[in-house]
């Protein structure tokens, strides 16, 4: 998958082979992780992808996961998931795109510490159709969280399975509450709208109109807290 995080010009570096394509179009100063970091890349990749299949479905989601060093000690990571649905009976088109920008700080290595920032950020675009409850609806938006740890350091486990365990952790604690939040949100909101406004006009009373416009405008104003 192409993002930010693994583009040098026109060109984007595959996590598999760790080659930029197209060839010709990557500069002499693209920038490629050190080896250590590579091998960790190649892991994440792996499990990354499995992740995904049981979140979303095997076959259905495409996953990359880019790894790269940083000035200070520790190292950088973005992970990406893109899930898409065409053609369900209710669900007609969707998409599901998740970014998960990582930082992991070893600075308190020696201290026994080691601190770990996710940034996640979905796009949620759905169009669905149901005749017997909201007819067509159509949603769009999107939702970020955040979320540091510092972890205790034990130098037995210290490696590879100690950052995949952590950084797994909480993308998918993020993740959870972006859906949970998604679904509240975006979802039962916009229901409650459509099916307020699916109310006559002409048959309400005076006190029915005036309950009618409070609950729509406390609908709308739970979208915009988001």
């Amino acid at each position: 998958m192409k993002c930010e995080y693994n583009r040098d010009g026109d060109a984007y570096r595959s996590p598999w082979t760790n080659r930029y394509f197209p060839e010709d179009q990557a500069s002499a100063e693209a920038i490629y992780p050190s080896s250590d970091l590579l091998s960790l890349e190649q892991k994440f990749n792996d499990i990354f992808q499995r992740y995904a299949h049981l979140y979303f479905d095997q076959g259905s989601s495409l996953t990359s996961v880019y790894l790269f060093d940083t000035s200070n000690a520790g190292f950088g990571g973005c992970f990406l998931i893109k899930k898409k649905i065409d053609g369900g009976s209710v669900v007609k088109e969707g998409t599901w795109d998740s970014i998960h920008v990582v930082s992991v700080d070893l600075e308190r290595q020696q201290d026994g510490k080691a601190r770990y920032r996710v940034t996640s950020t979905v796009f949620l675009k759905m169009i669905s159709n149901n005749p017997d409850s909201y007819g067509n609806l159509e949603i769009a938006g999107n939702l970020t969280r955040a979320k540091d740890e510092t972890y205790n350091i034990d130098p037995k486990t210290f490696g590879d399975e100690f950052h995949i365990g952590n950084i797994g952790r909480l993308i998918e604690a993020n993740e959870t509450e972006i859906r949970q939040e998604m679904d509240s949100i975006y979802i039962n909101k916009t229901k409650q709208i459509v099916n307020t406004g699916r109310l006559k006009e002409e048959y309400m009373t005076r006190d029915e109109k005036l309950n009618f416009q409070q609950e729509l405008a406390a609908a709308v104003s739970g979208l915009k807290k988001m």
